[in-house]
């Protein structure tokens, strides 16, 4: 069970950072102590536990649609239960059958007048949790088949009106900013760099290179150009933000990087910058992919675009360390809990295309970095 294994890990990290003050908060909220769990570590979203006011509240037909039910949520429909009633978190017996892959159910209760566009209270909708149920990560656990072709699904959801723009933004949620909750299936490697707070199922889509929802959700209206609340496109994610090594599903490298090409002919900026000062290049040079690489800079990309430093750049030896996509290609960066991998061959590209346009090259690393004084033995 990889879970068992994660876990201590997990704990040992969190106890290490927080002793040596290595981590900086997910989002820093002004005026909170440094040093309490949430703005110490990215971990502490992982080990929350659910607030008493949000549990509780399942409906005899909630329970139907998580077990799978379609008789019980039958007898219970013609009993009169209502089919949109929501627990204390806002999970709807829809939403719940659709988290549970119970599609045939799901499709029933859509057949009763459930509201498609009915969200919890993370802002998890229905098409959301059905695209990623499509493009599952590589997890901690197994997940169930679905009983019915999830495209099929999909495309139930959208006749029966499911917004295909609505964004993951919680009940915390206001004008100015978009908070969500991050699904379940996303593991703790992806969570800690790539945040779901109002992404659209078109982004979750592009992230795994899906270019045959991408295409259905473009058909009925869908705005690709709608970036998650820390600004992270959907050619962002096509390119590799987010991207995690042995995680990340992706449907094939060829899809991925026809779903590049299609979010540069839908005219999203390559050079868009994420709150973290990332890039689409930064993407693309971290997961390695020199075609993506070579179309994102046949599109402008900047190739000296830095971020805002990394992990181990907020402390120690590499304090105020900030990144260019050739520093990603070649293994210096590390994101979230992930080891940093180098790219030889992304390397000698961006290298190539440096050099073919007169710009400074840093020089190669010629031993191992201490990044983090403190930390791992480094000293």
């Amino acid at each position: 069970n990889s879970r068992l294994n994660i876990a201590p890990t997990v704990q040992q990290r969190i106890a290490q950072d927080v002793a040596f003050g290595t981590r900086r908060p997910r989002r820093p909220t002004p005026g909170a102590a440094e040093d309490t769990a949430d703005a110490a570590d990215d971990f502490a979203a992982f080990y929350r536990l659910p607030q008493v006011k949000d549990g509780g509240g399942l409906t005899p037909l909630v329970y139907a649609a998580r077990e799978g039910c379609l008789e019980c949520a039958r007898t219970l429909l013609d009993a009169a239960a209502n089919v949109n009633q929501v627990t204390n978190y806002g999970w709807s017996a829809l939403l719940t059958a659709t988290q549970n892959r119970h599609y045939q159910l799901a499709a029933y209760l859509l057949s009763r007048g459930a509201n498609p566009n009915l969200p919890n209270k993370g802002g998890w909708t229905p098409l959301y949790l059905a695209t990623d149920n499509r493009n599952i990560e590589s997890g901690d656990y197994p997940v169930r088949k679905p009983d019915m072709d999830d495209l099929d699904f999909i495309k139930l959801l959208i006749e029966k009106g499911a917004s295909v723009n609505a964004r993951i933004c919680g009940v915390e949620s206001s004008d100015q900013a978009c908070k969500g909750d991050t699904t379940e299936t996303r593991t703790n490697f992806t969570m800690q760099w790539l945040y779901e707070d109002g992404a659209t199922p078109f982004l979750r889509a592009a992230q795994s290179g899906d270019l045959n929802l991408m295409k259905l959700l473009l058909a009925h209206g869908a705005d690709p150009k709608i970036a998650t609340a820390h600004n992270d496109t959907a050619l962002a994610v096509a390119s590799g933000i987010g991207w995690v090594e042995g995680i990340t599903f992706e449907w094939s490298p060829e899809e991925s990087v026809e779903a590049v090409k299609m979010c540069l002919d839908l005219g999203i900026d390559p050079n868009t910058v994420d709150d973290e000062g990332r890039t689409a290049l930064h993407g693309a040079a971290h997961k390695g992919r020199t075609e993506v690489i070579q179309l994102l800079v046949d599109h402008g990309a900047n190739l000296e675009a830095h971020d805002n430093g990394s992990r181990d750049t907020f402390a120690g030896a590499m304090k105020g360390m900030t990144w260019i996509p050739l520093d990603w290609a070649r293994g210096l960066v590390r994101v979230g809990v992930q080891s940093a991998i180098a790219h030889p061959e992304a390397e000698k590209l961006l290298v190539k295309l440096m050099t073919e346009r007169g710009l400074k090259i840093p020089p190669p690393p010629t031993s191992s970095i201490c990044l983090t004084k403190g930390v791992n033995g480094c000293q």
